[in-house]
C-alpha cells in the first residue's frame, strides 16, 4: 500500500472522525494481512498487531459464517478475472455484535499476471437500516420457490427506493417506482429485457451481477451513474438479492447526495493532509499504549522508515535505528505525565543526528479523545536549534568576524548622528597601528591619519555623501603611527535606523596595501610578459570558443585590429582545417595539450609547428587556448631534402647493381672470345686462320669500347656538375629538334604540334640536357610510330607556381606497361624488336630529368600511343 494512501487512511480516521480500515492481504483463505490501518480497531473492535499476519485473530475468522463461503468465491473469482470487488457482507466484532460492511478491493499482479497481494478497504454500513431491513427479509425468503407478491409489496411499501425482480435472462417487472417510469404491469405478457431500462453497458453489469447472485446464493452491490439534468451525473447504488432460483430482486437508491458528502470529505481530507504533511513542523499521534498511529513528513522524511514506525513504539525505533534507549525512557516519562496530568505539557529535547551534531527541539504533547471515546495523544515538535544556539552563535560569529577582519585586514565604523558619536571596530585600530585605550574614535581623529594629498579629496566625498544622504566608496592612503603608508578601500551606507529608532552611518575600510603591490606586480609582469611575447619569433595567439583570435602577439603585413576578431583557419591551408579543428575541440573538451604541424602560406611554402594549450579557470573549465606557433619551414625543406638524397642514394645504388650486373654480363663474352681465340692463336696456326682469330678479336675488343662508352654516358648524364646553367626558351629548344629530326620527320610523314605557355618558355637549367630529353622522346615517338598511320605529336609545356610541366605524346605503337611498367626506363631495356636500338634512350633520359631535380612518368596504351610527362 503506497504511504500516501496508508496517510490519507489515517488523516480520515483521526481528523474527519470517518470510521473505516485499508490492508494488504495475501490471496488465501485466511485474509493473512500484512498491513492494517488503525481504523481496524474502530471497525472490528480488534488492534492492528492483533489481525497482521493473524498473530492472535485472522480476519477471515470474524467474518460471518452465512457469508464466508460466497464472499471468499466471489471474491477469488473476481481477482481471478483481474476486477475489481465490490461486496457487501456481515462481520462479527471482537463485542459479538454483528456489523455490515463494504469492502472495495483490488488484486496487485506482477508483470507475468500472477496475483501478489490484495489491497482494499472496508467501512460500516449497518447504520442503513430501513434498507438492511427489507434486504434481510428478502435474503429470508431465498430458499422460497416463489416470493407471496403480496408480502413482498408489504415489505417494501415503506421503502422509497425503485425496486426491480430480474429473471436470468435480463427480463425485469418492476413493482415500485414511485416515478411511474418503468411501470409494468404484473400480468403483461412481454417482459423488457434490461437494456430497453438501462445503458448497455449498466445494463450488461446488471445482468452480470444477477447471474452472480444466482450461482453462489449471495447478496451483491454495484454502483453506476446517469446523466441527470443539465448533463449533471446522478449516482445510484443496487443491491442484488436472490429471490428464486431463476430470478433476483434488486433494490435501486439515489446516492448522489451520499457521493457528493464523500467528495466533499475527500476534498477536506485531502487539503488536512496536506497541511499536516507540508507544515515544517513534528507532528505525530500516539494511542494509550503509546505506539505511533500517524507521523508528519518533517518528523520522519524516509517514507520506509515511517511507514514501518506505525504501530510501533519509541522503543522500537530506538532499537531499529540503533539510538540511546534513554530517548524512548524519557520520552515514555513524558507521555505518562501527559496520561496522569490530562493536560498539554512542553519540554526541550537534545537529539543528534547521523554525523554526530547536535539538535534542539521543542515538544509539546496534548491529549486527545477519538470519536468513541480512544486515548490518543498528539505531539508536535519545532526545531529550535537556531534559536537554542543563537547566542553561542552570535559570540561564536563575533569572535569570527573580528579574527576574520584581523586576517582580511578590515575594520568597520559606525556614526550616530543624534549625539555625533562614533564607534570604531578593533579591524581600525590595527590598521592605524594604534592602541584602542589611546584614541577616542571620531572623523577629526581619522583624518588626522589620512595622507596630507588625500585629506582634500576624502573630505570633499565626506561632506556630499552627508549632504545628499548616499553612500560613497574611495581609496586613499593613510600614514600610521608608526609611519608606515597604507592604501585603504572604504564603503559607507546610506542613513540607517536601529530598533531604537537612532539614525545611524555604517561603513567598512580595509586596508588593501598588498592587493595594491600585488596588482602593481601584476602589472608590471603582465607588461613584462606582453614585452617578450611581443619580440618573440613563436607566434604567440588566444583563440575563443568559436575559434576567433583574442590576441596575436606578432602581425605580419597586417593591422592588429584586422587579425583581432578573425577566424584562426583563414591563416591556414584549407586541407589542414579539419585537422586543426579536431586538435582545437580536443584541448577544449579534455584540457590537454595537442601538437601538430601545418603548412600555413602555399606561395612561400611555410610550414609551422603548433603547441595548443588550455587556459583555464579557477573551477578548471577551459575558458580559451593558446596556440604557439614556431615557423618549421628550413627544417621541413630540410626533411624533405634528406628524402629526396635518400631516395637518390638509393636509385644510384640500383644502378650500380645494374652497372654490375651489365660488366659482370656484358663484359664477360667478349672478353672470353678475346681469351679462347687468344689460347688458339699460336705459331703453328695457319695464316688464315690467324685473320679470322684476329677478327673475332677486334669485333669483341670494339664491343667492350661500345660498351665502356655507353656506360660512360649514363654516369656523365648523372653527373651535371661540370655543367652550366643558363636561360634559354624552351621554344627555341623544340625548333632546334625538329631542325636535326628534320629528315626523319620527313621521311615519316609526322606532324609536330607545339603549346607553350608564357610562362613555362622561360626557362633557367642545363640547355643540353632539356635538348637532350626532348630530342630523345620526340625521335622515340617517330622510330616506334604505328604502321597503318602517320605520327601525331604534341608538345606540350605550362607552369604553375612551383613547377613547368613538359608532356610529349604521341599515337605510336604504345608500351603494354602491365608487363614492362617496371622496367621501361631500366639500362639497355628494349620491349620491340621493330628497330634498332640499344635500350639506352628512355634510360639517359630519365637520368637527366632527375640531374635536373625532375620526374619523369609515362600513360601509354598497346597501338594507341604514348604520353610522357616531365615536372622540372
Amino acid at each position: 500500500m503506497e504511504q500516501s494512501t496508508i496517510t490519507t487512511s489515517l488523516s480520515q480516521n483521526l481528523v474527519k472522525n470517518l470510521p473505516g480500515m485499508i490492508y494488504r492481504a495475501v490471496s488465501d483463505r485466511n485474509w493473512n494481512m500484512t498491513f492494517v490501518s488503525n481504523g481496524c480497531y474502530a471497525l472490528t473492535g480488534y488492534y492492528p498487531e492483533e489481525i497482521l499476519n493473524n498473530a492472535s485473530t485472522a480476519y477471515a475468522d470474524i467474518i460471518h459464517p452465512e457469508d464466508k463461503v460466497w464472499v471468499w468465491e466471489y471474491f477469488s473469482e473476481e481477482l481471478k478475472n483481474k476486477q475489481e470487488c465490490n461486496g457487501e457482507y456481515r462481520i462479527i466484532n471482537k463485542e459479538g455484535k454483528i456489523i455490515w460492511v463494504r469492502e472495495i478491493s483490488n488484486g496487485v499482479y506482477s508483470d507475468s499476471g500472477q496475483l501478489l497481494y490484495v489491497e482494499g478497504y472496508i467501512t460500516d454500513i449497518s447504520e442503513k437500516k430501513d434498507y438492511r431491513q427489507v434486504i434481510s427479509t428478502l435474503e429470508a425468503h431465498v430458499n422460497e420457490s416463489v416470493l407471496n407478491e403480496k408480502r413482498l409489496k408489504a415489505l417494501i411499501d415503506g421503502v422509497p427506493d425503485k425496486l426491480l425482480r430480474i429473471g436470468k435472462t435480463g427480463n425485469c417487472l418492476s413493482y415500485k417506482n414511485e416515478n411511474q417510469e418503468l411501470v409494468i404491469e404484473a400480468d403483461s405478457v412481454r417482459k423488457p429485457h434490461l437494456k430497453e431500462i438501462f445503458p448497455l453497458e449498466i445494463a450488461e453489469n446488471f445482468l452480470a451481477y444477477t447471474k452472480n447472485v444466482l450461482r453462489y446464493n449471495n447478496s451483491l452491490r454495484y454502483e453506476y451513474h446517469l446523466a441527470g439534468d443539465h448533463h449533471k451525473l446522478l449516482y445510484y447504488e443496487a443491491r442484488f438479492v436472490k429471490s428464486d432460483d431463476n430470478e433476483v430482486v434488486c433494490i435501486i437508491r439515489d446516492i448522489s447526495d451520499t457521493i457528493k458528502a464523500k467528495e466533499e470529505i475527500k476534498t477536506a481530507k485531502e487539503f488536512y493532509e496536506s497541511i499536516i504533511n507540508n507544515v515544517n513542523i513534528d507532528i505525530a499521534v500516539i494511542d494509550e499504549k503509546n505506539r505511533y498511529l500517524l507521523i508528519s513528513k518533517s518528523a520522519v522524511k524516509d517514507d520506509n522508515t515511517r511507514d514501518w514506525l506505525i504501530g510501533k513504539t519509541d522503543f522500537d525505533y530506538c532499537r531499529y535505528r540503533n539510538k540511546n534507549i534513554e530517548i524512548a525512557e524519557s520520552r515514555t516519562e513524558m507521555y505518562n505525565l501527559v496520561d496522569e496530568l490530562k493536560k498539554p505539557i512542553e519540554w526541550i529535547e537534545e537529539l543528534s543526528d547521523n554525523s554526530g551534531k547536535k539538535k534542539y527541539f521543542v515538544r509539546t504533547l496534548k491529549p486527545l479523545k477519538g470519536p468513541n471515546g480512544q486515548k490518543y495523544k498528539v505531539g508536535y515538535g519545532v526545531d529550535i536549534t537556531a534559536l537554542k544556539v543563537i547566542q553561542n552563535e552570535l559570540l561564536r560569529r563575533e569572535h569570527l568576524l573580528s579574527f576574520s577582519h584581523k586576517l582580511a585586514k578590515v575594520g568597520y565604523w559606525v556614526w550616530y548622528g543624534s549625539n555625533r558619536k562614533h564607534e570604531w571596530s578593533d579591524g581600525i585600530f590595527d590598521i592605524l597601528e594604534e592602541d584602542k585605550k589611546h584614541v577616542t574614535p571620531s572623523l577629526t581623529t581619522y583624518l588626522n591619519y589620512i595622507h596630507p594629498d588625500d585629506r582634500e579629496s576624502f573630505k570633499k566625498t565626506i561632506k556630499e555623501s552627508r549632504k545628499n544622504n548616499s553612500t560613497y566608496s574611495l581609496q586613499y592612503r593613510i600614514i600610521t603611527k608608526n609611519g608606515n603608508v597604507k592604501y585603504i578601500k572604504e564603503q559607507s551606507s546610506s542613513s540607517r535606523t536601529d530598533s531604537n529608532s537612532n539614525t545611524y552611518l555604517f561603513g567598512m575600510v580595509q586596508d588593501i596595501t598588498e592587493m595594491k603591490t600585488s596588482q602593481d606586480a601584476l602589472a608590471h609582469r603582465e607588461e613584462h610578459f606582453r614585452a617578450i611575447a611581443e619580440s618573440s619569433p613563436i607566434y604567440i595567439l588566444e583563440l575563443s570558443s568559436d575559434y576567433r583570435i583574442t590576441y596575436v602577439n606578432n602581425v605580419n603585413g597586417k593591422k592588429r585590429d584586422e587579425v583581432i576578431g578573425s577566424s584562426v583557419f583563414e591563416a591556414v591551408m584549407p586541407e589542414y582545417h579539419a585537422l586543426l579543428r579536431n586538435h582545437i575541440d580536443k584541448v577544449y573538451k579534455y584540457g590537454v595539450v595537442k601538437n601538430l604541424e601545418l603548412a600555413v602560406n602555399q606561395a612561400l611554402n611555410e610550414w609551422y609547428s603548433v603547441s595548443i594549450g588550455p587556459v583555464k579557470n579557477d573551477a578548471g573549465k577551459v575558458m580559451s587556448v593558446i596556440l604557439l606557433a614556431q615557423n618549421i619551414t628550413e627544417k621541413k625543406q630540410n626533411e624533405q631534402e634528406k628524402e629526396r638524397l635518400i631516395m637518390e642514394i638509393n636509385n644510384r645504388y640500383n644502378e650500380l647493381m645494374q652497372f654490375n650486373y651489365i660488366v659482370s654480363h656484358n663484359l664477360r663474352s667478349p672478353i672470353a672470345n678475346i681469351l679462347g681465340m687468344s689460347y688458339i692463336l699460336n705459331a703453328s696456326t695457319p695464316p688464315e686462320d690467324v685473320r679470322k682469330i684476329f677478327d673475332y678479336i677486334i669485333q669483341s675488343a670494339e664491343s667492350i669500347d661500345t660498351l665502356i662508352k655507353d656506360l660512360n654516358d649514363v654516369l656523365t648524364a648523372r653527373s651535371p656538375f661540370n655543367e652550366k646553367r643558363e636561360e634559354f626558351r624552351l621554344t627555341d629548344i623544340v625548333k632546334e629538334v625538329c631542325n636535326s629530326l628534320e629528315q626523319q620527320i620527313k621521311g615519316s610523314d609526322a606532324n609536330i604540334q607545339v603549346e607553350i605557355s608564357d610562362e613555362a618558355d622561360q626557362l633557367t637549367s642545363i640547355k643540353s640536357y632539356v635538348q637532350s630529353i626532348i630530342h630523345n622522346l620526340v625521335s622515340n615517338a617517330i622510330k616506334y610510330k604505328a604502321p597503318d598511320r602517320d605520327p601525331e605529336i604534341h608538345i606540350k609545356a605550362w607552369k604553375n607556381a612551383e613547377n613547368i610541366y613538359i608532356e610529349v605524346s604521341d599515337n605510336g605503337i604504345g608500351i603494354d606497361l602491365e608487363q614492362y611498367g617496371p622496367q621501361i626506363f631500366g639500362l639497355y631495356k628494349r620491349f620491340t624488336s621493330q628497330n634498332e636500338g640499344k635500350g639506352l634512350g628512355l634510360h639517359m633520359t630519365k637520368a637527366q630529368v632527375e640531374s635536373l631535380g625532375g620526374s619523369i612518368t609515362v600513360e601509354s596504351e598497346v597501338n594507341k600511343g604514348c604520353t610522357f610527362k616531365i615536372v622540372l
